[in-house]
């Protein structure tokens, strides 16, 4: 890239800076009313989610919701597979709680099948509506809503992005997490995608902790040994910083889904800001407390997607990055 060309692009971060501050998403203001009594939130995780999510926290935090005070959240999360979850949510639903929250379409599904009574909000679901969570965004039903990801809208174009980013590319390695209910449903798409484009995916499935464990451990295996992609699942993000040093490690272009997980050390990120998705969830969460019900509330998508490029892993692994992606990142890692 010429030195006109990093002109270009300073000059298009700096553009970015003034305008960055408009939000696709309903900002979570804080409450106009104080809250009354105390809640309890149960909140199931994916395999490697360690805790509540500080954005989550602080979201409620400032709608007038303090743990120790006058709130009280009950974690769970599977160790090594998604097989845990159904046993997790019985759990969690035994207790009691005001509303039920699930990061990530297993959890959300395990909840579901534990109890059609208490409100559940979900967060970040694939497809809500093949999965059977709802029956429609607009008009939930049952006792499920909450945020979705729209990934049917922007997978297409993430794909595209890997063939910029790699000319010529023919194949790709994909890590498919068999139980993830959104990851299945997207097969279909995925592939009809990837066929426009003249890509092969080959599928490698890992379901637990202890497979991916083995996967990372070893070189890659396989055809496809230029380029990883990732799906959106929780198995992997819990493990992104490890993946990332592995895709490093062997000189891997590492496609990932999320802002994130190119801070990591990916090559390219293309996706949501799950932190959004966190914020709309604690603005259900009050709503549900305040005596809303989960079929008033219709499930929210994203329309703004940020894709994010590392210029240091490409250094690394070898990659001349095209100044047409660099001009359109929205944010570029040096």
């Amino acid at each position: 890239m010429t030195h006109s060309d990093l002109g270009l692009v300073m000059k298009r971060r700096e553009f970015l800076s003034l305008i960055g501050g408009s939000a696709a998403w309903p900002l979570v203001a804080r409450a106009q009313q104080p809250v009354k009594g105390a809640a309890t939130l149960g909140l199931l995780g994916p395999v490697g989610m360690t805790g509540a999510s500080p954005v989550l926290i602080e979201a409620l935090d400032k709608l007038g919701y303090q743990q120790g005070r006058n709130l009280k959240i009950l974690f769970r999360s599977a160790k090594d597979s998604n097989a845990e979850l159904p046993e997790l949510a019985a759990e969690l639903v035994k207790q009691k709680p005001d509303v039920l929250v699930a990061l990530y379409t297993p959890p959300a599904l395990a909840l579901k099948n534990a109890t059609a009574s208490i409100p559940i909000v979900m967060i970040s679901i694939g497809d809500p509506i093949t999965t059977g969570l709802v029956k429609s965004l607009a008009h939930p039903g049952g006792n499920v809503t909450g945020t979705a990801n729209a990934s049917e809208q922007w997978g297409a174009r993430r794909l595209q992005m890997v063939t910029e980013m790699l000319p010529g590319i023919r194949c790709l390695t994909f890590w498919r997490n068999p139980t993830n209910q959104s990851v299945v449903a997207a097969d279909g798409s995925r592939r009809k995608n990837a066929e426009k484009l003249g890509i092969e995916f080959e599928e490698i499935d890992i379901a637990s902790s202890e497979k991916l464990d083995q996967v990372l451990a070893g070189p890659v295996d396989g055809r496809c040994r230029t380029a990883l992609y990732l799906p959106l699942d929780g198995l992997f993000v819990g493990r992104r910083a490890q993946i990332a040093e592995f895709a490093l490690r062997q000189k891997i272009a590492l496609f990932a889904p999320f802002p994130e997980d190119a801070e990591a050390g990916a090559l390219m990120a293309y996706g949501i800001n799950v932190g959004e998705q966190w914020r709309v969830g604690a603005s259900y969460i009050d709503k549900i407390l305040k005596g809303a019900k989960p079929d008033d509330l219709p499930v929210q998508q994203p329309t703004k997607f940020e894709n994010v490029v590392n210029l240091k892993t490409a250094k690394t692994i070898g990659v001349d990055v095209p100044t047409s992606l660099l001009l359109s990142a929205d944010r570029v890692i040096e």
